[in-house]
């Protein structure tokens, strides 16, 4: 069977996700694969063909999909991760990586429209008075992006409460971790540092929906002309008692948090599959390896046995 497009590259990965799924991985596009036997088991239909369907229109040469879902793919692992659902993982990786996927395409819209706007006008000329850009849509597509990040943070805390049994939210996973003392400090330290941004990102999301002003809202800043004589780019202000953030321009804050997201998801599975790895008569580890060493260059993860008092990367 042949995969997709000829213009979307080689395929280069398969990882099996849920019970029964399987994804084709290409360079630049995702298909999920349906064979004949599973639509039509009893063989009633022998015209029943083989179906794929494109889940992302990037593929192994994205570094988001490097990050989010050939790591999981590679710590995911039945081999080390014993009694956890690995696929039902990787099925929460794959709605991870779909949520910040758009976040990444909304963005690229709208700097698109930004570039587009200033383009509009740039020569336009009024006897009196100035034409100033207008982002329409801006307040929407901020909600829209801050609802997808929240969603990306549910499939976290998902894939946390599979690995991590009985923990109900992120403050019950930080009691656990204080709870087994000083050997899981560098653990306490990472995701003290990333709930509290997760809780930042669920904030502004809160305050982007159900705003409660003065206290509590988002400012989203259209084109303005400043006093100075200069047109400002579209801002963004986030008002609030714990997680304030000042005036930003629009474009580098959302950029900034499609790729804080990103890494911190990867650092974050890294810890939680560390924590629970076993492989009989050996110390098994989660380690990031050398550039040489992986076969993408943002999925930077492998499992590692203690071999003669050194770290052997497995796989």
């Amino acid at each position: 069977m042949t995969v997709g497009l000829p213009e979307e590259g080689k395929l280069t990965d398969m990882v099996k996700i849920g019970k029964d799924g399987l994804l084709m991985v290409k360079e630049h596009a995702i298909y999920e694969v349906n064979f004949a036997d599973k639509i039509d088991p009893y063989r009633k239909n022998e015209n029943i063909p083989n179906v794929q369907q494109r889940v992302l229109s990037s593929g192994s040469s994205s570094e988001l999909v490097q990050r989010i879902l050939i790591n999981s793919d590679s710590l995911f692992n039945e081999t080390y991760l014993r009694n956890v659902d690995c696929g039902l993982l990787r099925f929460h990786a794959l709605n991870a990586l779909i949520e910040i996927s758009s976040m990444d395409r909304l963005l690229n819209r709208i700097i698109e429209d930004e570039k587009s706007q200033i383009e509009l006008i740039k020569d336009a000329k009024l006897e009196n008075g100035l034409i100033i850009p207008n982002l329409e849509d801006a307040e929407q597509h901020v909600k829209n992006f801050m609802q997808k990040a929240d969603h990306f943070i549910r499939e976290l805390l998902r894939i946390t409460k599979i690995i991590e049994v009985n923990i109900r939210n992120w403050d019950d996973l930080i009691k656990r971790i204080k709870f087994e003392g000083e050997k899981s400090k560098d653990q306490l330290d990472f995701f003290e540092k990333a709930i509290k941004y997760i809780k930042f990102l669920r904030e502004t999301r809160n305050s982007v929906e159900h705003p409660n002003p003065p206290s509590k809202y988002v400012k989203v800043n259209n084109f303005r002309l400043k006093s100075s004589g200069e047109i400002s780019v579209p801002t963004i202000v986030i008002v609030h008692p714990k997680f304030a953030e000042p005036e930003t321009r629009l474009m580098a804050f959302l950029d900034a948090t499609i790729q804080s997201l990103s890494h911190l998801y990867g650092d974050w599975i890294a810890y939680l599959c560390g924590r629970h790895a076993i492989f009989p008569d050996f110390n098994v580890a989660v380690v990031k390896v050398s550039s040489n060493q992986r076969k993408y260059e943002h999925s930077s993860f492998k499992y590692a046995v203690q071999v003669e008092g050194k770290w052997l990367p497995m796989g």
